[in-house]
């Protein structure tokens, strides 16, 4: 009699490219600092803690110039990704949202999940997601749907790169985000 656990077909790691083997090892390093430094319940309902426009303004000021400088690039990216209903993201050095383009009105379930300006997505607030996990590994990542420590965003697509002061300092992050059903080879391209 055959163990049950050898009919199961056997599962392939997504295809990321040549960066396959960095990205799933920063995917468990991140998996392991969700459980065991950050102690996060991955069926959390919750999503991410959002900023009154106020505290966001007071947030972006000092950040003006990176937004004014990245705005072009956000949307020059957008536009490259618009077939596939992406959204642009620039947060702060903390994971906070503090920019976001999107053709036309952003799929709602996007905004269900937080995705929007203000949306804290700090590792230690939401687990592994492509804004909080690159700016933790300091290196560009693809958290692609089930990739997420939480559950809840189980549908989301994150393509993500940190951004770097003069000094070597992450100073922000710029992420590109899905909810359509897309191949993860897709992130590759994107990333």
């Amino acid at each position: 009699m055959l163990n049950p656990l050898q009919r199961m077909p056997s599962v392939q790691p997504p295809d990321y490219g040549d960066d396959a083997p960095i990205i799933v090892e920063r995917l468990a390093q991140s998996r392991v600092r969700c459980e065991e430094a950050y102690r996060l319940d991955r069926g959390r309902r919750a999503g991410p803690d959002v900023l009154t426009p106020g505290e966001l303004r007071t947030l972006s000021e000092p950040l003006e110039l990176l937004t004014r400088v990245a705005r072009p690039e956000m949307q020059a990216l957008l536009a490259r990704l618009a077939p596939a209903n992406y959204v642009v993201v620039l947060s702060d050095a903390n994971g906070v949202a503090i920019d976001f383009v999107a053709s036309g009105s952003p799929d709602r379930k996007l905004w269900r999940m937080g995705v929007c300006p203000g949306a804290t997505w700090g590792e230690p607030h939401v687990g592994t997601n492509g804004i909080g996990t690159c700016i933790m590994s300091r290196a560009p990542i693809i958290v692609h749907q089930r990739d997420h420590f939480l559950f809840r965003y189980a549908d989301l697509t994150c393509t993500a790169a940190p951004l770097f002061d003069a000094k070597g300092g992450v100073l922000a992050s710029l992420d590109a985000s899905s909810v359509a059903n897309l191949p993860h080879e897709i992130q590759a391209l994107v990333l």
